[in-house]
């Protein structure tokens, strides 16, 4: 009896030394994959400095023989080292929050690698596929657009029918000068009829590329379309007006309107001035360009 019970008490304190030692592993798993982060970064940071630096100095950014190039590569891994402090405690909705507010505040750097660090917890299980697309469409953001199009393509493995993914990934396909494939993806996308600000930024976008492409009448026939059935896209207008004098309307009545959308504050009054597109129209109507003038004056 006393040999069974002996037995029986090491076998069940084995056991429970064994889940101990499992869970010890998987927690230095999960450090190591942090101190790994880390080091990556302050190697990064050690190669950037050639000199001592006290953070006094570094606020002033009074840094013997470190050029400005330098510089903002320490500004940006101080940055970083920052921001793995401040995300390190936060639960997963919290860091999930924090990401969206960054890429809304046009901080998609941090963005992305908060994203991506969700990916490795439990919880984006559930959320994976919009979690790829957050970080493609940082990557896109931030011009890095080969990497954009492999998270875009992971994304629709998991939904092959999400139109904000398949019209992602003809913006970036637009960007990389892939007019056709761009164009097909367009399609495909119009066909799922999306609804709402992803659909209204695709017809947007999608006439942005059929301009960069030459193909002014295709963009000028859609534009008028989009129009008639009172789809409300104000930039739609502004493309409208640039596509008629990109093929040689030079009209007062024209460039009447365009001072009516910097009027009604539609478009930038600067970004007017400065579109080559829109350059032979105001040129040839002088008084326009004056009271366009007269507006940023006024601003």
């Amino acid at each position: 009896i006393v040999y069974v019970i002996a037995v029986a008490f090491f076998w069940r304190s084995a056991k429970k030394f064994k889940k101990r030692i499992k869970k010890l592993k998987a927690k230095e798993k999960r450090v190591n994959r942090k101190l790994k982060e880390v080091d990556e970064i302050m190697n990064d940071f050690a190669d950037t400095i050639s000199c001592t630096i006290s953070s006094e100095e570094f606020q002033k950014g009074g840094v013997v023989g470190t050029s400005e190039a330098d510089m903002d590569r320490i500004r940006a891994t101080m940055s970083k080292l920052q921001t793995i402090e401040k995300i390190r405690n936060l639960t997963f909705d919290e860091k999930y929050l924090r990401a969206l507010n960054w890429f809304a505040s046009g901080d998609y750097e941090n963005s992305r690698s908060t994203f991506k660090e969700l990916l490795n917890e439990k919880e984006s299980e559930d959320c994976k596929d919009i979690i790829l697309y957050n970080i493609a469409s940082a990557d896109y953001e931030l011009q890095d657009y080969h990497k954009a199009l492999n998270n875009i393509e992971q994304c629709l493995k998991l939904d092959p029918k999400s139109g904000r993914s398949i019209f992602l990934k003809a913006y970036t396909l637009t960007e990389m000068g892939m007019y056709d494939k761009a164009e097909e993806l367009y399609q495909e996308g119009f066909d799922l009829n999306v609804s709402g600000k992803d659909m209204k930024t695709a017809i947007n976008n999608y006439c942005h590329m059929l301009i960069r492409a030459g193909r002014l009448k295709d963009a000028e026939r859609i534009i008028e379309y989009a129009l008639s059935q009172k789809i409300d896209i104000p930039e739609l207008e502004y493309n409208r007006i640039c596509v008629k004098a990109m093929l040689g309307d030079k009209s007062k009545e024209l460039a009447e309107e365009l001072l009516r959308m910097v009027e009604n504050n539609v478009v930038s009054p600067n970004s007017v001035l400065i579109d080559s597109d829109l350059a032979e129209l105001l040129n040839n109507n002088p008084e326009i360009r004056k009271r366009i003038e007269a507006v940023i004056e006024e601003y």
